[in-house]
C-alpha cells in the first residue's frame, strides 16, 4: 500500500487530492471524516494520499465507481497490471471488423467481376454522329455512322 501512496502523492497536486478529500467527505458517513492536513505541500500530499487510498480500500464503505475526465493524464500501464480479459474482447471485436471487411471486399470484387461480364456481353451500339459541316450550311450531315460502346452513348447523352 505504501508504494501507491508514495504513487498518488507524486502524481496528484495537492489540490487535485484535496478535491479529491472533500468529494470523498460529502459520501463518507458522518462517523468518518477526511481531516485536511497542514504542514509542508510534499507532507500534506503524502497524508492526504494516504488517508484516500484507506478510504478506498475500505470494504465496509459502498462508494460509487470513479472514472477520468482527462485520459492524457492517465499514466501508462505496465503489463503486469493489464487486464487480458478485455484484451480478448477487444481482439475478437476487432477479429469480426477484419471479416466483415473481407466480405465486403468479396462484394465488391463479385460485383466487379459481374460488370465486366455484362460489358463484354453487351453489343457496341451504332450511333450516327455529325459529319464535318460544310461551310455553306448550317445544320450538321448525320448520315456518317461510327460503332461506339453503350457506356460511350450514355456519356455522349450527359
Amino acid at each position: 500500500m505504501c508504494q501507491y501512496i508514495w504513487w498518488f502523492a507524486g502524481f496528484y497536486t495537492f489540490t487535485e487530492l484535496d478535491e479529491a478529500r472533500i468529494l470523498l467527505s460529502d459520501l463518507l458517513p458522518h462517523a468518518r471524516r477526511l481531516i485536511r492536513h497542514t504542514g509542508a505541500d510534499d507532507v500534506k500530499r503524502r497524508k492526504t494520499a494516504s488517508d484516500l487510498v484507506k478510504v478506498c480500500l475500505d470494504p465496509s464503505l459502498q462508494l460509487p465507481t470513479f472514472c477520468s475526465v482527462n485520459l492524457s493524464r492517465i499514466p501508462p500501464v505496465g503489463m503486469e497490471h493489464v487486464d487480458v480479459c478485455s484484451l480478448l474482447q477487444e481482439v475478437a471485436a476487432l477479429r469480426a471488423e477484419v471479416r466483415s471487411f473481407v466480405a465486403v471486399r468479396s462484394e465488391i470484387k463479385d460485383m466487379r467481376q459481374e460488370l465486366a461480364e455484362i460489358r463484354a456481353a453487351t453489343p457496341p451500339v451504332t450511333v450516327a454522329t455529325p459529319a464535318a459541316a460544310s461551310d455553306d450550311t448550317s445544320m450538321p450531315d448525320m448520315t456518317t455512322e461510327a460503332p461506339i460502346t453503350v457506356a460511350q452513348a450514355l456519356s455522349a447523352a450527359v
